[in-house]
């Protein structure tokens, strides 16, 4: 039997970009059982809205809508932010916690980050505990850092940090961890709430933001798409011997392509999404490398650095995940990846259609 079916589900970052694709998989994976989402909420009518909103864009079914409870919370503050009558209820109810609020942001300062990352998984570590409730925790491979004792920015700084906790409470408590890469939309409709990441070049590129790309286009970026990490979280988390465990939910060489590859299949695909529309195509950026050291090189090289400074280090320095306990379990599971290559076209069609998110 699957640790979904046991009890109710707690799941934080419900509005996220993981826990919006999360959240029909659990009501699918425990029929019978409910889902408590937190989201933040200063009064009734706000905490309303926000529901519908959640339910609304996470697809959920009609007939399950009765089986979502939304509360208003929040992670960063102690009990999460719940009022006394929601968190007895939830401690009745819930035997499951997956945990996916986190910032993102690269450009956050350390102790910005550490409030959300750290002290939202202090705090639903800390639930978990009095509920007797297995954690599942929602990490990201960049916990690694680069491989050489640092960390590029306060997200993967925070991350770390939070990943050491649920470490800690592992003696006490069925914690499972999960370390995705660069996630992106749907692999099968490009469905995703926002564009970051992986996104923001071309965003940065077809608005005319700029026209230089400051990598080595050799470069390989381990990407996923967000249905690969939430089946793989829900068939991997769903057993009893996942306790314990870390899964890292990734790419790796195989299914990767490198930026110079990216480009090329790119250019087609978003100068042919904009001709059909009549409007005006884009040239491919062009490409500046720090390995060239040529005066007007360097300089083109820092005009797209500060551009580009959060997504800079990911540019020059390939970081692949592969681990092959995980990708053991997950095809036991049934669950693979699949290449970026097969998938780009409708990721980048579905930005498009949305402008990137921008106005």
């Amino acid at each position: 039997m699957s640790a979904w079916t046991d009890g109710g589900t707690l799941l934080t970052g419900a509005t996220g970009l993981v826990g919006g694709e999360l959240l029909p998989r659990l009501l699918a994976a425990a029929p019978d059982s409910t889902v408590h989402c937190l989201v933040r909420a200063r009064d009734r009518d706000e905490l309303a809205r926000r529901a519908a909103e959640l339910i609304g864009g996470a697809g959920v079914p009609g007939g399950w809508v009765k089986r979502v409870r939304v509360h208003a919370g929040d992670v960063r503050t102690p009990g999460l932010g719940l009022d006394e009558s929601s968190r007895a209820a939830l401690l009745r109810d819930v035997r499951s916690v997956v945990h996916a609020a986190a910032t993102t942001r690269f450009d956050h300062e350390l102790e910005d980050a550490r409030r959300t990352n750290v002290g939202g998984t202090r705090h639903a570590l800390d639930f978990a505990r009095a509920a007797g409730a297995r954690f599942h925790h929602v990490s990201t491979a960049y916990v690694e850092g680069d491989r050489r004792g640092g960390f590029h920015n306060s997200y993967e700084a925070s991350k770390a940090e939070a990943e050491a906790l649920v470490r800690d409470a592992a003696g006490e408590l069925h914690t499972t961890v999960y370390r995705p890469s660069i996630i992106v939309g749907d692999s099968q409709s490009g469905r995703s709430p926002h564009f970051r990441v992986l996104y923001d070049p071309f965003k940065w590129v077809i608005y005319g933001k700029t026209s230089l790309l400051p990598c080595r286009p050799e470069v390989r970026i381990d990407v996923v798409p967000v249905d690969f990490v939430c089946d793989g979280l829900l068939a991997l988390g769903g057993r009893a011997e996942s306790a314990g465990a870390t899964y890292w939910l990734s790419a790796g060489a195989a299914r990767a392509l490198s930026i110079g590859q990216i480009l090329e299949r790119a250019e087609p695909i978003v100068n042919g999404w904009l001709a059909q529309r009549g409007q005006p195509t884009v040239a491919v950026p062009r490409i500046v490398s720090p390995d060239h050291a040529t005066p007007e090189q360097a300089q083109l090289f820092a005009l797209g650095a500060a551009v580009m400074r959060t997504h800079v280090p990911y540019m020059l320095d390939e970081l692949l995940f592969e681990d092959a306990r995980s990708e053991a379990a997950l095809a036991r599971a049934g669950v693979r990846c699949p290449p970026l290559a097969q998938y780009l076209e409708v990721l980048l069609h579905y930005a498009l259609e949305r402008r990137f998110g921008l106005p």
